[in-house]
């Protein structure tokens, strides 16, 4: 089994050409660094760190499993580069609800899925890969900007459409010819990583989506008390009545804490806290 199919050989080779343009364009170069700053604060750091961590530990365990093989190393790699790190971080954002952590499993057996695997197991050859990416790239580029030009948008959904279609064609005919020669242990077991992939994130992205909402959560609770200040007794009681629930988290953010105010007697907090345990 190949570590890298010809499609992600001419992407990365793209890609380098593209990083070393960027780092000979002083302007580009110091602009990306700027952002990349402003996206990875020191507050990010440490979870970011820890979920390098966690990541190292989730490939160790499977590295240990008898149907390992080397090129699972790429996928598991590209997977929490562009699934599980966006959704760790995403998991942390303070519109997010319940049903997201449902979606990170149910999001990895859809037909999209499917076909996503499907195009990455049957690239072309090299040479046919270097000449539709760029143009696969400018269609997609084109077909953003339609959006705001009308004139474009059916075009460009129309090459869009043919390449499409010349993709599932070849996807066809190489199944029908390599049918033979198909390694379905090892194809099951890619197909299903992103799945395992999830379920074994899942932990780790519902820890971030407590502690941030926890933290937002006092950080309301601190301007609300003002000159009582928020102290561990009032932090305690709100974890042991909250505990690891999301829901229970969202809700008390949402109803109790407006019932605080300045000077609030402890007997008052108890009260509050006494409420909602037994509101459902």
């Amino acid at each position: 089994m190949e570590v890298f199919s010809t499609r992600e050989l001419v992407f990365i080779i793209y890609l380098t050409i593209l990083a070393f343009w960027v780092i000979a364009k002083k302007s580009i170069r110091d602009s990306l660094f700027d952002l990349i700053k402003f996206a990875l604060p020191p507050k990010l750091l440490v979870p970011f760190t820890i979920l390098i961590f966690y990541s190292s530990i989730i490939i160790y365990i499977l590295h240990c499993l008898s149907l390992w093989d080397l090129a699972y190393i790429k996928d598991i790699i590209l997977w929490i580069l562009f699934s599980g790190v966006p959704v760790c971080f995403n998991s942390i954002n303070s519109s997010v609800e319940d049903h997201y952590f449902k979606h990170m499993i149910t999001d990895n057996i859809t037909f999209a899925v499917l076909a996503e695997f499907f195009i990455a197991t049957f690239p072309f050859n090299f040479l046919i890969e270097l000449i539709l990416q760029p143009v696969f790239i400018a269609l997609i580029s084109i077909q953003i900007r339609s959006k705001y030009r009308e004139e474009y948008r059916a075009v460009t959904n129309y090459f869009l459409s043919i390449f499409s279609l010349i993709i599932i064609g070849h996807i066809i005919i190489q199944v029908f010819k390599e049918y033979t020669q198909f390694n379905f242990i090892q194809t099951a077991i890619t197909l299903a990583l992103p799945l395992i992939l999830s379920i074994l994130y899942l932990p780790f992205a519902y820890f971030l989506a407590l502690y941030s909402k926890y933290e937002i959560l006092f950080l309301r609770m601190k301007s609300k008390l003002a000159h009582n200040k928020l102290t561990f007794a009032h932090i305690y009681k709100v974890i042991l009545a909250c505990k690891f629930s999301y829901t229970k988290i969202c809700r008390f953010t949402k109803e109790s804490v407006k019932e605080m105010y300045v000077s609030m007697p402890e007997t008052n907090f108890d009260l509050i806290i006494s409420r909602f345990k037994q509101s459902k």
